[in-house]
């Protein structure tokens, strides 16, 4: 038979497990899980494992070991332990812990498996440093050090799982020890392990203390005091802002920490979600409030009793439990009595009520029949009440009338004395004495033994007092022990009765619990949600608990639509602080509050089963463990890849941003892939956000699975207003530098950066970014440069031979790469990229590509009738970016694509010249060179247009440059003239001019001019016919001024 060992480890209120598989060399691991003294968890795990042998430490808590010792065969080990030292590999002789382990009655739990056997190990095979080395020892063939060791046990196992570390570690020397699976194998030959592997406990949701802390679960917030010592920060913490928090409304202690089971444990068991939907939708209802009410009163006065029946078995128990014990008892007697009266049907108390019988009602009588609470009060020790023993109450009654009693026994004895004065006194053990003043004298021959004196008194022995002590004796202790006789009676009555009442104890905390979930639920509007089986998630009107809570805004309410009809891969772009990271912790909160049974919020909410919740959206740093941040991001995104199926939620926010942008956009987009290929059965749910707006064009594109969105963003001038509106759609610009500003960042830096941004953008290096202590000198080399450049092509171009290779030089001056600082950046004028390319959301790139293919092809069509003697100037020609116009009202301009299908860039390019070719195409007539040696030198070549009655008016349409001084205003303006002897010469320039005296990085801004123009002339009809529309879509790429 195949072996499995089970190694157990319980410390902390978690439980750590791992076992070996001998028939698949495998061993698994399972990560701290919160566990209660009734140990449901470890029944859960010995049923999923079925293990033949259980190793325990022998100094593991006693309650532990008695419920391993009733389920399991105990084996009794004399042998001495052996421990191999794994670094030398020598053998050293270690004690043995010996710990006496009492079996305690536990009613708790039924399950028994008498074919385990339980070892019980020493505490040395259980410390946390030796397990770790010896963990490291496994991987020590994939690396060629210690320290690489140690990386790699890092990435593969999260040692901050203390127990599961401990447990870990022990399970591997036991296994050596032993020589499991390599019995006749070398000495050196260790147990092998083919793969570990992590597993969690069935029917429970699988989330990491990572997801715990992204999501905000829980949050502790540390409140020293100024009189603690620093070794006691640590354990001086509160609940902070946290999803527990807000719904935690339990009074007692029970309560609070089945309430914390719940959020540490969510569970997948339908069954279970449901009977606690059912009871919070009964005590949430307004016909059913003073129900929830008396409840909620009464079940504050619930004590945790397991630590009290403990020291009852123990003998230690103080007044003060006695009285807890009872007063929860008798509160638990009435609310059950409540529930009864008042005939209330759930299920999830069908199962629990019984247990509040009448083993509780008469503990509860007892204990008020026979303790005294105030007289136990007042003495401090446990006191029983009258009429329970009729000899006790003889013995108090005697014992309250001893000082008349003894007043009246002194009286006589001085007369019997003839003395003036003397007293009567108790002493335990020695008894009765009779107590003479110093200075008064005893006649002679009085049957007095002095026993001792001192400066006052002297104290005798008489007849009297020998009789009183045959008579009372020692009065006091007679009752103190006949009232301890009647306690230990009671001990064991209550110690036969305390499966009962922990039961009855966890029947109030589950019903405080809920009424706790009910009373968060009424107060901020959540709803119930709709549990089914298929791997659907479909809320409306979802909300952030925590961010609705805090903010002074209206929160503003988004869908959250995964599975079924909508696609499962969801990727969200937008600028910096939009909320894409709410919106994520949103999605794994509502889906994590469904598995513990809660309502949530939102409006409406259909929830599928969800196995996991695995994020990579914070990171938990520890100098200790080697491990870099980016690192952890990789180990984080690794378990994602290698745990998740199509019933798990994955939530990524900004993967990639810890190391160079190609490879983390290169990581982050075969990630994407690897799951969109699985199809959408196989593909997890997976809400994504980046930064990364190149990621679209990597990844596979099928609108089934995978869709974009944003979060709305609307723009009024140098102002951003975020409207925090889910929308579909990608945008391309961060608004990272409108964020800078917003945060009190400096202006100039603001300024740079952008300026640094565009160059890149534009598809330049960095070593275009000229530096910003430039000087006059280098303003006037860097404008002298770009003069030869642009003069030294025109000046030798042969315009006869060659008139389209000089309409495309003259494309590559008016078609220069747009200024991206107008689009993208906080400061320009109002107009915003509307992108009609690849995925809904084509790179400004694209756009400007488009631009240069349409001038193309009016360059070809211009070519083929260049030698023609005249040819008409036609209709103006719309360039196919889309550029779309703040509206004129103020109400701002939304910077994301709204459409519904992205279409591929290639496609949007052959669409947009099939459009053009289809309109009327403009023409350009003969070349002509002006004169050379003017002081102005100009290149023109001139368009004619007749279409107009009248004279023949002809345009020219060059480059000049005016000879002007180095330092100076410097004009490159190409110009559309027009000269007609009736009317005056009118000049159209749209040139490029740049402000020499402001550097070398200074603008170039296109402009277009009119020179004395008329109202009705030719050039204003011209001028019109090229103007868009207040409501166009169509506007100019460049601002006119």
């Amino acid at each position: 038979m195949s072996e499995v060992i089970l190694a157990l480890c319980y410390g902390g209120g978690k439980i750590g497990a791992a076992y070996y598989e001998e028939d698949i060399k495998t061993i698994r691991i399972l990560h701290d899980v919160s566990e209660e003294g009734d140990f449901s968890v470890l029944v859960s795990l010995l049923e999923q494992v079925n293990p033949t042998q259980v190793l325990a430490c022998s100094a593991q808590d006693i309650s532990l070991l008695a419920f391993l010792n009733q389920i399991c065969e105990s084996e009794d080990e004399d042998k001495e332990d052996q421990s191999t030292t794994q670094e030398s590999g020598a053998e050293e002789q270690v004690e043995e812990d010996t710990t006496e382990v009492a079996v305690v009655p536990n009613d708790d739990e039924d399950y028994e498996n008498p074919h385990m056997k339980l070892h019980l190990l020493p505490k040395t095979e259980y410390r946390y440093e030796d397990a770790q080395k010896r963990i490291q020892l496994l991987f020590l063939g994939e690396s060629s050090s210690v320290a690489e060791s140690k990386l790699i046990t890092s990435f593969r196992v999260d040692l901050s799982y203390e127990n599961m570390i401990r447990s870990f570690g022990a399970l591997l020397k036991y296994m050596d020890r032993n020589r499991i699976g390599v019995e006749y194998e070398h000495v050196d030959v260790k147990t092998p392990v083919s793969s570990i592997k992590v597993f969690t406990i069935e029917g429970m949701l699988d989330i990491d203390r990572t997801t715990f802390a992204a999501l905000q679960i829980f949050q502790s917030d540390y409140h020293p005091s100024a009189g603690k010592l620093a070794s006691s920060f640590k354990s001086s913490t509160k609940e902070g802002v946290s999803i527990f928090r807000i719904c935690n409304r339990c009074r007692s202690v029970p309560g609070k920490k089945l309430l914390r089971r719940w959020f540490e444990r969510p569970t997948t068991n339908k069954s279970i979600l449901i009977s606690r939907q059912q009871a919070i939708s009964y005590f949430i209802q307004d016909c059913n409030m003073e129900v929830t009410q008396f409840l909620y009163a009464k079940l504050k006065h619930i004590k945790s009793l397991r630590g009290i029946l403990t020291r009852i078995r123990g003998g230690t128990v103080s007044t003060n439990d006695w009285k807890n014990l009872y007063l929860t008892c008798c509160h638990m007697v009435q609310i059950s009595e409540f529930l009864k009266g008042r005939q209330v049907k759930l299920d999830i108390l069908d199962e629990l009520l019984p247990f509040c019988n009448e083993k509780l009602v008469s503990t509860t009588a007892m204990l008020a029949e026979i303790i005294d609470f105030e007289a136990s009060a007042k003495e401090d020790r446990f006191v029983v009440a009258k009429g329970v023993d009729a000899e006790l109450d003889k013995s108090k009654a005697i014992h309250e009338q001893l000082p008349e009693i003894l007043t009246r026994i002194a009286v006589e004895e001085c007369r019997n004395l003839d003395i003036v004065s003397c007293s009567v006194g108790y002493i335990p053990v020695i008894g009765f004495l009779l107590s003479v003043p110093v200075g008064v004298s005893i006649p002679e021959g009085q049957d007095l033994d002095m026993v001792y004196c001192t400066d006052e008194v002297v104290n005798f022995k008489s007849p009297r007092m020998q009789e009183l002590d045959s008579q009372i004796g020692d009065i006091k202790p007679i009752i103190m022990d006949m009232e301890r006789t009647i306690m230990l009676r009671i001990q064991a009555k209550v110690n036969e009765r305390s499966g009962a009442i922990l039961r009855a104890v966890h029947v109030m905390a589950v019903i405080e619990s809920l009424i706790s979930l009910t009373i968060a639920a009424r107060e901020y509007n959540w709803t119930r949600p709709l549990l089914v089986d298929q791997p659907i998630i479909d809320v409306d009107g979802a909300r952030h608990p925590i961010s609705e809570l805090m903010s002074e805004k209206p929160f503003v309410a988004n869908p959250i639509k995964s599975g079924g009809e909508s696609s499962k891969v969801k990727l969200l772009t937008g600028p910096n602080a939009s909320g894409k990271s709410v919106y994520l912790k949103m999605v794994g909160i509502i889906a994590y509050m469904a598995h513990i049974g809660s309502f949530v919020p939102a409006d409406r909410a259909v929830m599928g089963p969800i196995n996991r919740i695995l994020t990579r959206m914070y990171t938990i740093d520890n100098v200790l463990d080697g491990m870099s941040t980016f690192a952890k991001d990789l180990n984080q995104m690794s378990i994602a890849l290698r745990r998740s199926n199509g019933f798990s939620l994955v939530i990524i926010d900004e993967f990639g941003k810890g190391t160079i942008t190609e490879v983390g956009l290169s990581i982050l987009a075969c990630t994407l892939n690897y799951w969109l290929a699985k199809g959408k059965q196989g593909c997890p749910h997976i809400y994504a956000s980046s930064h990364f707006h190149a990621l679209p064009e990597l990844l596979e594109y099928n609108g089934n699975i995978l869709t974009y969105h944003t979060l709305e963003v609307v723009k009024h001038g140098e102002r951003l207003e975020f409207l925090y509106k889910l929308v579909n759609g990608m945008i391309d610009c961060s608004y990272a530098s409108y964020t800078a500003a917003q945060v009190g960042m400096d202006k100039a830096i603001v300024s740079r950066a952008d300026e640094v941004y565009n160059l890149l953008r534009s598809g330049k290096t960095l070593e275009h970014v000229l530096p910003c202590d430039y000087d006059e000198q280098e303003v006037n080399g860097e404008m002298a440069r770009q003069m030869e450049y642009l003069l030294s092509d025109f000046m030798s171009w042969d315009l006869d031979e060659d008139p389209k290779g000089f309409l495309e030089l003259s494309r590559s001056v008016l078609s220069a790469e747009p200024n991206f600082n107008e689009t993208c950046s906080i400061g320009s004028p109002a107009y915003s990229v509307d992108f009609c390319a690849r995925q809904r959301a084509t790179q400004l790139a694209n756009a400007t590509q488009q631009r240069r293919e349409a001038f193309s092809e009016l360059s070809r069509e211009a070519s083929t009738r260049s030698r023609e003697p005249e040819v008409s100037f036609g209709t103006t020609q719309d360039l196919p970016v889309r550029l779309s116009r703040a509206a004129s009202s103020g109400q701002g301009q939304r910077i994301h694509d709204a459409s519904s299908t992205p279409i591929p860039a290639t496609s949007s390019r052959r669409e947009a010249s099939s459009e053009q070719r289809d309109r009327a195409q403009p023409s350009f007539g003969q070349t002509q060179e002006a004169a050379p040696g003017q002081v102005d030198q100009g290149f023109s070549f001139t368009l004619t247009q007749g279409a107009f009655p009248g004279a023949m008016r002809e345009f020219s349409f060059g480059l000049s440059q005016e000879n002007s001084q180095v330092g100076t205003n410097r004009e490159f303006s190409f110009e559309l003239s027009q000269e007609a002897s009736s009317t005056p010469i009118r000049a159209f320039s749209f040139g490029l001019s740049q402000d020499g005296s402001l550097g070398p990085s200074s603008p170039f801004s296109f402009q277009l001019t009119q020179e004395e123009a008329s109202v009705g002339s030719l050039a204003q009809k011209a001028s019109q016919a090229r103007s868009v529309p207040e409501d166009s879509d169509i506007v100019p790429e460049t601002q006119i001024s």
